[in-house]
């Protein structure tokens, strides 16, 4: 056992490579306090060489010491982006000390590269395997499969490694822009929108949006919660399977996950889950 284990982990290592350059960003800036408020920054990858990019990677932004995993955004014609949340806290009008890391670290060096228009210079390995860009979990469904990709903010990222391998539009996209919604506008409008219509896949939020006819409102918990069952509940009812895959923080996950749960017909719903925090 311990022979296999370790022979899986050498022949994983001489897999991975490292690649150490400069990308571009595009910062998706929500307010003008720059310091203390949310912030998603977006890196198109450079090539894989032909490698699939699906999974996610490590990723290092120069001057900054960890390491942080991020799932690759997976676009339809092969490329990749890198969508990373930055939103440092603040305690009392400064920051906290206990958030004095990764995010908060980062994002000054972003706001630099901006300040002096250079190119962000980071260092990543990979990519790794994840859970909904496995292409086995969407084998033999119909034309037609019962697929529900569910995700918070920048949880789209791993969705669209599950559209990418689907390998058809047949699926329906639940994005709420996690505990602030509002903050996340910008992103929704640049990146999930345009992505999900790229994919041909159903934007449940935009047709729910389209349904109220006021574009400043997002839905809420509940709401997002009832508009997945209804969709689940309107397959099982006929009879038919349902695949769910979630993507967002471990909170949310559990409580769609228990949501659905209580829907009961077992035997008739899958659910994969990538989540963290």
């Amino acid at each position: 056992m311990f022979v296999t284990a370790t022979s899986a982990l050498d022949t994983g290592l001489q897999r991975t490579q490292f690649h150490d350059e400069e990308c571009n960003l595009e910062h998706l800036e929500q307010d003008e306090r720059r310091e203390d408020t949310l912030s998603v920054l977006c890196l198109d990858l450079p090539s894989f060489q032909g490698r699939d990019q699906s999974g996610h990677v490590r990723l290092q932004i120069h001057g900054v010491s960890s390491w942080q995993p991020f799932t690759v955004a997976q676009r339809k014609d092969g490329k990749g982006e890198l969508h990373i949340k930055l939103e440092p806290k603040v305690q009392e009008g400064k920051m906290a000390p206990q958030y004095a890391n990764w995010s908060f670290q980062t994002k000054n060096r972003v706001v630099n590269a901006l300040h002096y228009s250079n190119r962000l210079k980071i260092r990543w390995t990979g990519p790794f395997g994840g859970v909904l860009s496995n292409s086995s979990l969407y084998e033999g469904m119909p034309v037609k499969p019962a697929v529900i990709f569910v995700c918070w903010g920048t949880g789209f990222t791993a969705i669209t490694q599950g559209m990418h391998s689907l390998g058809h539009s047949q699926a329906q996209v639940f994005w709420r822009g996690a505990h602030d919604y509002k903050k996340y506008k910008k992103y929704w409008e640049k990146k999930v929108q345009p992505i999900c219509q790229e994919y041909g896949v159903r934007n449940m939020l935009k047709e729910w949006k389209n349904e109220t006819g006021d574009f400043d409102l997002f839905w809420n918990r509940g709401q997002f919660e009832t508009a997945i069952l209804t969709v689940i509940g309107n397959h099982t009812r006929n009879g038919q399977k349902v695949l769910v895959g979630m993507c967002g923080s471990s909170a949310a996950c559990n409580s769609v996950t228990r949501a659905i749960e209580n829907l009961g017909n077992h035997n008739l719903i899958e659910i994969q889950t990538e989540a963290f925090g």
